[in-house]
């Protein structure tokens, strides 16, 4: 709750906004820029999404392409990488150490990718291996897995 001001919750209740999204979004501009400020003339380049929340997937989206940009910044040119993977919401034992070991391969291609990419682990287990392929293969897998 502390993260927004009294006064735009209630106007993203009114608007029917998800409060929980802009308080995602509050908090994660605010630790980005964090991150990104510890070097002088840094810019947002590569911001990685982990987790089972579609909320979490959705403003961390929101944040990087909505984010202001200063025409006059050295890195106005430089595009920043946004990079989510949602895994399963309510995974079981079983699922929770696929995903888990699946992380573990990926971890370097994802980071490394040069381009975004919105993942999405839980809408089919045949898809997941197709997702292995393009990110080894250094293509862009800007899709969710096919059911």
């Amino acid at each position: 709750r502390r993260s927004l001001p009294q006064w735009k919750i209630r106007s993203a209740a009114r608007d029917n906004l998800d409060i929980f999204q802009l308080m995602k979004q509050s908090a994660m501009r605010k630790c980005i820029k964090k991150v990104y400020s510890q070097r002088p003339g840094q810019s947002w380049n590569n911001v990685l999404s982990i987790g089972d929340s579609s909320t979490e997937r959705d403003a961390l989206i929101e944040v990087v392409y909505c984010r202001p940009l200063d025409p006059n910044a050295a890195s106005y040119q430089k595009p920043c990488r946004c990079k989510t993977l949602k895994l399963h919401e309510e995974p079981d034992l079983l699922q929770l150490t696929a995903e888990l070991e699946t992380m573990a391969a990926w971890i370097v291609p994802l980071v490394t990718f040069d381009g975004d990419f919105d993942l999405n682990m839980s809408d089919s287990l045949g898809g997941v291996a197709e997702i292995e392929k393009l990110l080894c293969a250094g293509i862009s897998p800007s899709l969710s897995p096919p059911p």
